[in-house]
């Protein structure tokens, strides 16, 4: 995948909505500090990034930034040293010390930071009040632009060639890192570099597992194997989940499997803008509970939003508030688990439209070959 650079007149309008949320909270000065913010507002990784309504500077470390380049956005640049060959240096603290020094020069009298109103070791000089802006970036994310909404649907793609090279090898006497290793291979080909490939992958009595981890344990005949992928993809999260059947499906795991497709398709009858996130998770566990109170066993969420997080808003959990909006982008994951048989789960990924939604995948959804 070659990477696409986000355009500088969408970064200024990203800017352009922190600062009038600010504005509307009289705050002087933002200080963005979470690394996936900071790459959102500027297009470069970063230790932190200053804004107010009359200059934004970027604080990184030498060399990982080009001055010219931020010129053209209107960005200035204060740069630390991270690495002394005569010398240790502590990279986190001499980021943060050269950020708290820049506060200052700012004056700020109510400081805005985007984690949690927690700067870390930012702002210890700073003696004004400190907003917490967690949720103000959470609703300036909402909606994804339409730049955003390509990169998901190419990171979909990517992760559905991934999902068919699994399965070309899920067969018995495989192990699950057999299976991931391929998945890894075609994931990492696909986006032309290494991948940190986030995952749950689970054979047998481990598809049940709240989180199971690649082990070498073969596969075996009548096995449920459940695949979950949600890796960073060059700064952008997809994430798709299949089970499959080992050989010839069992009678309870084709039960299971049914539960949780028609579980996946009462959330998709209700999707569209408008509609309260709570309603979603509901019609997944009215589903459920119709298949023979499956409800029970599925201890997570029916679904979340994905972006630059793997888990963003809107959340859809049992006691969500809040409605889907036009541009959201949502992961929905049913789920269905017998404890020492085995468990199925299969996620979809949707674009919340004007008039309904667009299904973003379109891998099989099948148990058996």
């Amino acid at each position: 995948m070659t990477t696409q650079r986000v355009p500088l007149t969408l970064l200024g309008e990203r800017r352009t909505r922190v600062l009038d949320a600010a504005a509307r909270r009289a705050i002087d000065v933002v200080v963005v500090t979470r690394p996936e913010h900071v790459r959102y507002l500027s297009g470069v990784d970063a230790y932190a990034l200053l804004i107010c309504p009359l200059r934004t500077t970027l604080v990184a470390a030498k060399g990982l930034a080009r001055s010219d380049e931020l010129e053209r956005q209107g960005i200035g640049l204060v740069e630390y040293a991270a690495y002394d060959p005569e010398r240790r240096i502590d990279p986190v603290m001499a980021a943060a010390a050269a950020t708290d020094a820049e506060i200052v020069t700012w004056q700020p009298r109510r400081l805005g930071c985007d984690l949690g109103g927690v700067c870390g070791p930012i702002g210890s000089l700073h003696r004004g009040e400190v907003i917490d802006l967690d949720a103000t970036f959470a609703s300036i994310r909402r909606p994804k632009d339409a730049w955003e909404i390509d990169q998901l649907r190419r990171r979909v793609k990517i992760l559905e060639g991934g999902l068919t090279a699994a399965r070309a090898v899920a067969r018995s006497g495989a192990t699950e890192i057999d299976v991931l290793a391929a998945t890894a291979r075609d994931i990492s080909g696909a986006l032309g570099g290494p991948v940190r490939l986030d995952h749950s992958i689970g054979a047998g009595p481990r598809s049940a597992e709240r989180n199971p981890q690649a082990s070498p344990a073969e596969l075996v005949e009548g096995d449920l194997l459940l695949l979950d992928l949600y890796p960073p993809l060059d700064g952008y999260f997809a994430d798709l989940c299949r089970t499959w059947s080992i050989g010839r499906p069992t009678v309870e795991g084709e039960r299971l499997h049914r539960a949780v497709i028609d579980a996946l398709r009462a959330a998709e009858d209700v999707l569209g803008p408008d509609v309260p996130v709570a309603e979603v998770d509901n019609a997944v566990r009215t589903s459920l509970r119709r298949a023979g109170d499956l409800d029970l066993s599925m201890a997570h969420h029916s679904g979340h939003g994905i972006g630059i997080f793997a888990w963003d808003e809107p959340w859809i959990g049992r006691g969500s508030s809040g409605t889907l909006v036009a541009g959201d982008v949502i992961a929905i994951e049913p789920g269905a688990y017998l404890s020492g048989m085995g468990g199925v789960r299969v996620e979809g990924n949707y674009l919340v439209t004007e008039n309904g939604y667009q299904r973003l995948d379109s891998f099989s959804e099948a148990l058996a070959p």
